[in-house]
């Protein structure tokens, strides 16, 4: 255990150095002015800036996660906070021809007390598992278009996450929930993903869990839902 929290006081550490340098760096690339420089410059500049904007928000998530923040509750908007984890993923859904859809394009902002960092941890950890199979179908299927829908429902106090990668068994939809139980090669998942965020939804009085519903293949299921209607709003 003193090891592990040394481990991470360390990455706490080196989060916070990358975030006030990319911020630093991202303030002087602003700077510039594209129209004083060669085209190719400018291109470049535009290129880099893009990329810091991305490793930014990455870093502003993981720090979120931290040792500190995860044991203080505060208020946040939902529907900011899944957008900003899915702009922090862009980079790799836009190399992967991932289109990302659904009502939380247009939502309006949802506001709850929690821990950021729990949610932050649940929402990437479903975007992470997404983006992997929606990989995987396109391997198999020729033609295939990686789709993932995202749905809010403020009413209900849900968030859905739907992909049109291969789906889970239903047989197999509670047992993927359990340590140590992974559908990915030897290597690429260590089956800790699910069960961790349904630790961490039940810690903030949440649920997450697989829709027992065919939204997407038959015989198949795709679609994880957060339940966070077990917090009520300030």
């Amino acid at each position: 255990l003193v090891y592990l929290a040394g481990v991470g006081l360390m990455v706490e550490v080196a989060l916070h150095e990358l975030d006030r340098a990319t911020v630093g760096t991202l303030r002087t690339l602003k700077d510039l002015d594209p129209s004083r420089l060669p085209p190719e410059a400018a291109a470049a500049v535009r290129v880099l800036s893009d990329q810091l904007e991305t490793l930014n928000k990455r870093v502003a998530n993981l720090e979120a996660m931290g040792t500190v923040r995860r044991q203080t509750k505060s208020e946040f908007d939902v529907v900011e906070l899944v957008n900003r984890a899915v702009a922090a993923r862009q980079g790799e859904f836009s190399r992967n021809g991932i289109v990302v859809d659904g009502t939380l394009l247009a939502a309006a902002p949802w506001r709850v007390r929690a821990v950021p960092g729990m949610f932050i941890q649940i929402v990437d950890n479903l975007l992470a598992n997404a983006s992997y199979w929606v990989r995987q179908q396109a391997l198999v299927e020729t033609g295939f278009r990686p789709r993932l829908t995202i749905d809010v429902d403020t009413r209900a106090r849900t968030l859905t996450f739907t992909d049109n990668g291969p789906g889970v068994d239903p047989s197999t939809a509670e047992e993927i929930f359990q340590p140590f139980v992974t559908r990915k090669p030897a290597g690429e998942g260590r089956g800790l993903g699910l069960y961790i965020s349904r630790e961490v939804a039940l810690n903030q009085g949440w649920t997450v869990d697989l829709l027992r519903e065919e939204t997407i293949r038959p015989g198949r299921y795709n679609s994880f839902v957060i339940d966070l209607s077990g917090n009520t709003a300030p």
